[in-house]
């Protein structure tokens, strides 16, 4: 009787596994993603999506991925909601602020994925949304100075407060340990540039350009900058090749196809219910380096660092 009894039970479990089995994978099979984008025209953000889309097409996603562009003005939270009832995704991938701004205050039930924002950490995210941060670590940044740079030591920043105030309270903090000094001015209108390029350049060996909306807000704000310190023999550290053209002496930047890739990978650990962190620090990075102006400002550079040079400039 007892044997007979654990034979149906066995038998029982071994149906309710394939129920479990069949259920699990048509539920994956059924998963979608909806990516939004803040404008596809920006080609950072274009990159992101296209590794994105193509990291889970070579991960066997299945489900359907539907796009949603917000380059078009017209297209508004309305727009957004319609296209979330209508496509009813399990996930959503925003890229950039607008696009996150607009989908975490019409979702609070399924995860929200970020990539290509400034500075996260002076946004209040939702309990729901999950990241990949825009900026390579504080840590790293300063280690790859050091590297570079041996007796560097005093380093410049202007910012604005509400793009930037907690990065650059992150340098001051990571820096005590590291010999740096930093050098931070806070600017409230971009008309008080000049007046803050002047005030900051009698105390630096090195300015470090922070995207900051506020200070980079035309082209000829970018060309001042970078005038301004040559003529002062000061380096200019950026954080995007796009400076090149304008005369950075070095470029640290994080790997955008990598960004779209992680955000893929989180995307499918959420899907998973894997536990993750909230944002993840990005893990490709590039440095470029213009060996003729570092001669040029006579900063003392490290002959051993050539190797990690990703690109030289010119």
């Amino acid at each position: 009787m007892i044997n007979y009894f654990l034979k149906n039970l066995l038998i029982l479990m071994a149906w309710l596994s394939l129920f479990v089995i069949y259920a699990v994978s048509a539920d994956s099979k059924d998963q979608s993603i909806m990516i939004v984008n803040s404008n596809v025209k920006v080609e950072k953000y274009k990159k992101a999506q296209l590794s994105f889309k193509k990291y889970a097409s070579n991960n066997n996603f299945s489900g359907e991925v539907s796009e949603l562009n917000l380059s078009d003005d017209r297209i508004d939270s309305s727009v957004i909601k319609i296209q979330l009832l209508k496509t009813k995704p399990d996930i959503i991938y925003c890229i950039g602020s607008k696009s996150l701004d607009m989908v975490q205050k019409l979702i609070s039930n399924k995860p929200i994925i970020f990539s290509s924002i400034i500075n996260w950490k002076r946004l209040d995210l939702n309990n729901n949304v999950y990241g990949v941060a825009n900026e390579l670590p504080v840590l790293t940044q300063l280690s790859n100075y050091r590297y570079l740079f041996p007796k560097l030591k005093n380093l410049g920043f202007i910012y604005s407060k509400r793009y930037n105030k907690e990065l650059v309270d992150d340098y001051k903090r990571v820096s005590k340990n590291m010999g740096f000094n930093i050098i931070d001015k806070a600017i409230d209108n971009p008309k008080d540039l000049t007046n803050l390029l002047q005030e900051i350049s009698a105390n630096i060996d090195a300015f470090v350009l922070v995207a900051d909306p506020l200070i980079l807000i035309n082209e000829n704000n970018i060309v001042k900058i970078f005038k301004f310190f040559d003529k002062k023999q000061i380096p200019v550290f950026a954080y995007n090749n796009f400076f090149n053209q304008y005369g950075a002496t070095l470029i640290t930047s994080v790997d955008i196809k990598t960004i779209g890739i992680q955000a893929a990978s989180l995307a499918n650990d959420l899907l998973q219910s894997k536990n993750t962190e909230k944002v993840l620090p990005p893990i490709g990075s590039y440095i470029g380096l213009d060996l003729q102006k570092v001669k040029h400002y006579g900063l003392e550079f490290n002959e051993d660092a050539l190797p990690s040079i990703n690109e030289f400039l010119k």
